[in-house]
């Protein structure tokens, strides 16, 4: 931890503590706390968590906390994680990165940030993060994929999960109260791996040079390339980068929201990345699944999941680079088919457009 982490964290437990003694003691309130503890990506969290926890009711007071040093905006306060067990009389602790550092007596809740039941992590690290996950009160998941996913993965592990909700996902849920509009003239793909390090043997980071050459030698897209929030500073995407920020028909996206990204884009590329889902029952918009090897979706046993099950639904699997340029072609013969599809997938989620509701009621019977 550097100096100024140290000095604002120790000012910020003076002043929260304080704040949250007199916020209970004397206006009666409950007090939340909402945590952001991955500093580089709470821009793409703070549009919609915000909007989520406003007014959760007249008796409970939200404050959020994080670990990004230069943010600098009203009801937020710097605290590290490893001293969050400094902050005291609070009563929910809300994150939706799992952290292993709490407040003192808390209940706590863990917001799951996939839609469906794609896999947290890789294999080696299942059993890591249900220990990390039992730490938890509460788990809220937004779909009956992912609670039977979750619910799995524990088991699997042989570990008791916490009480799992599902609760709808109400990233979905806000983006859609916008208002989806195509750019007539150009067309967009969007390319969007998975993190790299997540699950290396299944990553399409490897091919992401040819993808795009593909595409522009055999199509008349324009490529939006958006690497995971995690990855935007590696080397690999720095090197694409530069090769391509010459070509127009090249675009480079790091915006904290992806809304206008999606939003222009007629397809997505990704490879086992959860936003395929988001970006399909958003946008009703096909997705292609560029496949490193099914052999070992297989192997790691992830072939029942709903995700892989379902991607035929949503899009179509690609196996190679050098077939992207036909199987292109196809999908916008059949565009309407995967619309209409990706619709009525959509429809089986059981809290579409409820999921704020849905989690408001159940953070009130916690606390």
């Amino acid at each position: 931890m550097n100096v100024i982490a140290k000095l604002k964290t120790v000012l910020n437990l003076i002043i929260l503590n304080f704040k949250i003694f007199y916020e209970k003691k004397v206006l009666k309130n409950k007090i939340i706390l909402f945590y952001y503890p991955k500093s580089k990506q709470i821009n793409e969290n703070i549009f919609y968590i915000e909007n989520l926890f406003k007014r959760v009711d007249s008796k409970s007071k939200i404050i959020f906390l994080h670990q990004n040093t230069v943010l600098s905006k009203k009801n937020y306060y710097f605290i590290t994680e490893s001293k969050l067990n400094l902050i005291f009389n609070s009563d929910l602790f809300i994150t939706n990165f799992i952290c292993d550092h709490f407040p003192k007596k808390v209940k706590k809740i863990y917001i799951h940030h996939n839609l469906y039941d794609d896999p947290w992590v890789s294999l080696k690290k299942e059993k890591e993060t249900c220990e990390r996950l039992k730490n938890y009160n509460f788990i809220f998941v937004a779909s009956r994929e992912a609670l039977e996913g979750t619910l799995e993965m524990f088991k699997k592990n042989s570990i008791s999960p916490p009480k799992i909700y599902e609760t709808g996902y109400y990233k979905l849920d806000y983006l859609l109260r916008n208002k989806i509009n195509k750019k007539k003239g150009k067309k967009y793909i969007l390319v969007a791996p998975t993190g790299i390090n997540g699950f290396a043997k299944l990553s399409m980071t490897k091919e992401l040079e040819k993808i795009i050459k593909k595409i522009f030698s055999e199509t008349e897209y324009n490529v939006i390339l958006r690497p995971h929030p995690r990855d935007r500073e590696n080397k690999i995407y720095y090197k694409i980068k530069n090769q391509f920020k010459n070509n127009r028909k090249f675009e480079f996206d790091t915006s904290s929201n992806y809304f206008n990204v999606y939003s222009k884009s007629k397809i997505m590329i990704t490879d086992i990345s959860g936003t395929a889902y988001t970006f399909a029952f958003l946008t009703l918009s096909p997705v292609i699944f560029f496949s490193v090897s099914e052999k070992l979706i297989k192997k790691f046993e992830y072939s029942h999941l709903n995700f892989f099950k379902n991607r035929n639904k949503i899009g179509i699997i690609v196996k190679s680079y050098n077939k992207l340029g036909n199987k292109i072609s196809f999908i916008e013969k059949k565009y309407s088919n995967f619309s209409k599809s990706s619709l009525k997938l959509r429809k089986k989620l059981k809290y579409l457009n409820k999921s704020k509701y849905i989690i408001k009621e159940i953070i009130k019977k916690i606390i």
